[in-house]
């Protein structure tokens, strides 16, 4: 957001208005004969217009970056694209050259000046978005567009739990179906090594089976001893991935905002 900070003019602005409404508060003839309403009026029409100004200049600022980008392939305006326009004013005014959220409001202009569709329902969530939402969804845009599991330090955010909030992103969760493969791959396995070790014991190799041993019940053993490690094997991944795997994914509305952004970002 753009660096003016209140001059001691501003502040002194903001302190007429505290006494102001505490004599308010006393009744409206005590307002009235307060001093400070004799200064309040000049200070906050300063104030306000070193707001405007700023405000005006920031979007000129983006108007001037887009119009660049687009080189001439500005529409017509329509009824939708102004009422689009007057909705982007006020909050990207709040954004300079420097601010993350600058490329965002960047990138909504340029689809109101390129584009032919109400855009309400962008600048609506664009509005509740501030630097650190946006700038963690460009640290995690492609797993989020690939449907990844994000690491806990991500998911653990206040701008997650936001994100999510607001539409931007979504979780979808589903069985671990990797565990549930392993723990049928495995036992497999082993019963593979123990063809492989019998074939090769029965067909003359350097160790014999004992005489007393019963096929059968070494072949049951070896069952139970496989059956017993896949549990235990699906048991760990199980508690190394869980049962359900959460996902993570941009919602439709969320893609295109990143798509927004990603147009503007240096």
């Amino acid at each position: 957001m753009s660096d003016d900070k209140p001059s001691d003019d501003d502040l002194g602005a903001l302190e007429a208005i505290d006494k102001a409404n505490q004599s308010a508060s006393k009744g409206p003839m005590s307002a009235l004969l307060t001093p400070s309403f004799e200064i309040l009026g000049d200070k906050l029409e300063n104030f306000t217009r070193r707001i405007f100004e700023g405000k005006q200049k920031n979007n000129k600022a983006h108007a001037e970056a887009v119009r660049e980008k687009i080189d001439g392939k500005e529409r017509e305006p329509s009824g939708i694209a102004l009422a689009n326009l007057q909705a982007w004013e006020e909050p990207a005014g709040n954004y300079s050259n420097e601010d993350p959220e600058a490329a965002l409001w960047r990138g909504i202009l340029e689809e109101i000046l390129t584009g032919k569709r109400n855009l309400e329902d962008i600048i609506e969530v664009a509005k509740k978005l501030d630097e650190r939402d946006v700038l963690w969804i460009e640290n995690n845009h492609a797993a989020l567009a690939r449907g990844r599991v994000l690491p806990k330090k991500e998911t653990n955010t206040y701008e997650f739990e936001k994100l999510q909030k607001t539409g931007v992103v979504k979780t979808v969760s589903s069985l671990n179906y990797g565990a549930f493969a392993n723990f049928m791959l495995f036992p497999i396995f082993i019963m593979a090594l123990y063809l492989l070790w019998f074939a090769w014991e029965t067909g003359g190799g350097k160790y014999a089976l004992p005489a007393n041993l019963i096929l059968n019940d070494f072949l049951a053993f070896v069952a139970l001893v496989t059956a017993v490690m896949s549990v235990m094997y699906f048991m760990l991944q199980v508690r190394k991935q869980g049962l359900y795997i959460h996902q993570h994914h941009f919602t439709p509305l969320g893609g295109e905002l990143f798509r927004l952004i990603k147009k503007y970002k240096e």
